[in-house]
C-alpha cells in the first residue's frame, strides 16, 4: 500500500503493490476467495484494521490503495473506519466508480486508489476533504509513491529506478514485475522498494494481480515468513460452456427425429426400395416364377 506500479503486459496487465508497516502491526491474512451479492471477490485481509489494500473479482476489476493523497498530512488518533474497507465494498458494487462517488469518505484518513474498472484506469485521492478523479492512460507503465512515507525526492529517485527498469525489460512479464518490486534500489534500504527503516518501519509484503481476457491470477509473498501464495478467479463472462440443458437437448432430439422421419429423403436406403420389392414379390407371384417376371 505504499509502492505500487501498473505494466501492461503481452497478456493484460499487471498491477502490484509493495506494503510497508511498522513491525508492530500484525500480519495480514493471505489472499483468499469471498462471495458477496453474486461477485467473487479475492484479496489479502488486514487483521487490525479489516479490509484490505489490494482487492480484484471475478470480472476484471482491481484497486490497490496507498496512504496519503497529494502530501503528507497529520494522522490524527481515531478516525470513523478504516480506509481498507473502501476497496472491498466498491468493488462488490456493480458500478464501482459510481459507488465509489457516492461513498461518505468523512472522517476517513486520506488515501489514494488505484483503481483498473472496465478495462479502464484511473486513480481517486482523497485528501479528508474532496475526492479527486483521474482518468490515466491503460497502455503505459505507472508508478506510485506513498507521501506518507516517501518525500518528493525519494519519489522522484524510484521513478528513475521505474525508468532504467524499463529501459532493460522492453519485453515484460508479471514475474519480471515482482522482481523489480523485490530488486528496485537495494543500495538505498531506506527507499528501496523493499524498504527497511531501522527495523521499525519495513516492506511485509508483495503482491501482484494479472488482469487478461480470461482470468486473474493474485500472487501474494509475505517477506515476513518468506511464504508464497498463489490464487486464480476465472472471470465472470468466461465459464467454459458445458453445452444445453436437458430440457433444451429433449428437444432437439425431437426435433432431428421428425426431421429425418417426415423426409424421404432422409430414410435408409432398404427402407425406402421396401414398396419396390412388395411390387416385384407380387409380379413374382403371380408369373409363378421369381425369375419370369423378367423374362420378355
Amino acid at each position: 500500500m505504499c509502492t505500487v506500479t501498473f505494466v501492461p503486459v503481452k497478456e493484460g496487465v499487471v498491477l502490484t503493490t509493495n506494503r510497508d508497516e511498522w513491525h508492530t502491526r500484525t500480519t495480514a491474512i493471505a489472499p483468499a476467495t469471498y462471495e458477496q451479492n453474486g461477485h467473487t471477490l479475492l484479496y489479502p485481509t488486514d487483521k487490525d484494521g479489516g479490509g484490505s489494500w489490494i482487492v480484484t473479482n471475478n470480472k476484471g476489476d482491481a484497486g490497490v490503495l496507498l496512504n496519503g493523497a497529494f502530501e503528507r498530512h497529520t494522522r490524527r488518533a481515531n478516525y470513523r473506519q478504516s480506509r481498507g474497507l473502501i476497496l472491498p465494498a466498491i468493488l462488490n458494487d456493480p458500478e464501482p466508480l459510481k459507488c465509489l462517488d457516492r461513498y461518505s469518505l468523512v472522517d476517513i484518513e486520506p488515501f489514494t486508489l488505484v483503481l483498473y474498472i472496465n478495462r479502464r484506469l484511473s486513480e481517486c485521492r482523497w485528501d479528508g476533504e474532496k475526492k479527486t478523479f483521474t482518468p490515466l492512460p491503460e497502455n503505459t507503465t505507472h508508478i506510485w509513491s506513498s507521501v506518507t512515507l516517501y518525500d518528493k525526492s525519494a519519489a522522484a529517485k524510484r521513478e528513475q529506478w521505474f525508468d532504467h527498469w524499463q529501459k532493460t525489460n522492453p519485453v515484460r512479464s508479471m514475474g519480471e514485475v515482482i522482481g523489480f518490486h523485490q530488486n528496485a534500489g537495494k543500495t538505498d534500504p531506506s527507499n528501496a522498494l523493499v524498504m527497511d527503516r531501522q527495523g521499525k518501519i519495513c516492506t511485509v509484503s508483495i503482491t501482484s494481480v494479472l488482469v487478461s481476457q480470461t482470468s486473474v491470477n493474485m500472487i501474494y509473498y509475505d517477506i515476513k515468513n518468506e511464504r508464497e501464495y498463489k490464487n486464480e478467479l476465472t472471470l465472470s463472462g468466461n465459464k467454459k460452456h458445458t453445452g444445453a440443458t436437458t430440457p433444451n437437448k429433449v428437444l432437439l432430439l425431437l426435433k432431428t427425429w421428425w426431421a429425418r422421419w417426415s423426409h424421404w429423403e432422409y430414410w435408409p436406403f432398404d427402407l425406402v426400395y421396401i414398396p419396390v420389392y412388395c411390387y416385384w414379390m407380387w409380379l413374382s407371384i403371380k408369373a409363378r416364377s421369381f425369375l419370369g417376371s423378367f423374362n420378355s
